[in-house]
């Protein structure tokens, strides 16, 4: 109810049937334009979004929003050219809620059915704002919010899919790497091997090769001749230059007497025949020029006498000069002739012997390993074994 100064007196309580009685004649005639209201939903709850389409009658529209029971009526004025209205249900629950149409003719057109309502009773609805627009801007928003719940939706499946792909790819992608920094670790080590490098350092056996000339040589004498086998790769500090002529001619030679190297094993010395004394065997050898002992010679140059079979003895390193080991007594061994004149190559400094950590932690390692037998040494096995 209405006054006329637009006050309201609130909403029945009771709703009223209608129904048609004997003549119609005090009623006003039917106008050619009516408004019509056609609302999106039969019942509401609290708080829930109401869409009221409105089709017919003069724009603009007005709204009539009541409540049974209620002491107010909400009047809402729409757009010039709006058409439709959302309205955010705010009614008391458990309650029927109705709305009007009145044109801008002051014509009253056809309202909804009563509609029920439910829910919460805060009808606060913070953020919530009915508003009023056109049916184009309604299908707008509708095509927007559909396409925006579209993409929502292939994001989440995308993302779906990234973790599966990534949950599996990973772990494969991994195990490659693996496999294959293993297989490279392996080609190396077998590359290595092959080519006798362990640990980044070359390990590979070789045999002591004789240089084609330039190197230090001594001679040794024997009974049928005389055979040259080289001590050392230094040249030579007479002999420098490497286009000189490598001759025992023209380089300085010097003997060493067996008493010298007693300390060497005699089994590449020849026994005195049977029947010929010591004595008879030392006359008929010749005097050495100049005498060197063991300690004179660098690890190196032993080595190269072991390399042409002339092996040292440990056990009698400290035999005095002229001594034999045991077992020799009596015999003498040719003395053989080396050279330089003067030293065995004294600028070269003391070697440096470098022992390899699988050999452990132990001292400071002053001997070398012997070294492989040449088998193309120069010295015939026929003459280290013959008697001078």
């Amino acid at each position: 109810m209405v006054d006329s100064t637009g006050s309201t007196g609130g909403i029945s309580p009771n709703l009223y049937n209608m129904t048609a009685g004997s003549s119609t004649g005090c009623l006003p005639s039917k106008p050619s334009s009516l408004a019509s209201i056609q609302p999106n939903v039969t019942a509401l709850t609290t708080c829930e979004p109401w869409g009221l389409t409105i089709t017919g009658g003069t724009k603009p529209y007005q709204i009539v929003l009541s409540a049974q029971g209620s002491p107010v009526i909400t009047n809402v004025t729409m757009g010039a050219n709006d058409d439709v209205f959302t309205y955010i249900d705010r009614a008391n629950p458990n309650n029927l809620l109705m709305a009007n149409v009145v044109d801008a003719t002051g014509q009253w057109g056809v309202s909804t059915n009563v509609v029920p309502t439910s829910g919460s009773a805060n009808v606060e609805c913070v953020g919530e704002v009915s508003s009023s627009k056109t049916q184009q801007q309604i299908q707008q928003q509708a095509i927007d919010q559909a396409a925006a719940a579209a993409a929502a939706a292939r994001h989440r499946r995308n993302m779906r899919i990234v973790a599966i792909v990534l949950g599996v790819c990973i772990p494969i992608l991994l195990i490659l790497l693996a496999l294959a920094f293993w297989w490279r670790r392996r080609r190396i080590r077998l590359t290595d091997h092959d080519r006798g490098v362990w640990d980044g350092q070359d390990v590979t056996a070789r045999v002591w090769e004789l240089p084609s000339s330039g190197g230090e040589m001594v001679q040794v004498i024997g009974g049928s001749g005389v055979s040259q086998g080289l001590l050392d790769h230094k040249r030579s500090i007479s002999n420098p230059d490497p286009s000189a002529p490598d001759t025992p001619g023209s380089i300085p030679m010097r003997a060493l007497s067996t008493a010298a190297y007693a300390d060497y094993s005699p089994g590449w010395d020849g026994a005195a025949s049977p029947g010929q004394s010591s004595s008879s065997a030392s006359q008929s050898q010749p005097e050495a020029t100049r005498t060197t002992g063991p300690s004179t010679l660098t690890a190196r140059q032993r080595k190269a006498l072991e390399a042409q079979g002339f092996t040292p003895s440990s056990s009698s390193t400290h035999l005095p000069p002229g001594a034999l080991p045991p077992g020799m007594s009596g015999q003498r061994s040719p003395p053989r002739i080396m050279q330089p004149a003067d030293t065995l190559d004294r600028e070269v400094g003391p070697d440096i012997i470098i022992q390899h950590r699988d050999a452990g932690a132990g001292g400071v390692v002053q001997e070398l390993p012997p070294p492989y037998r040449n088998r193309h040494s120069v010295v015939p096995p026929g003459a280290l074994g013959q008697a001078t």
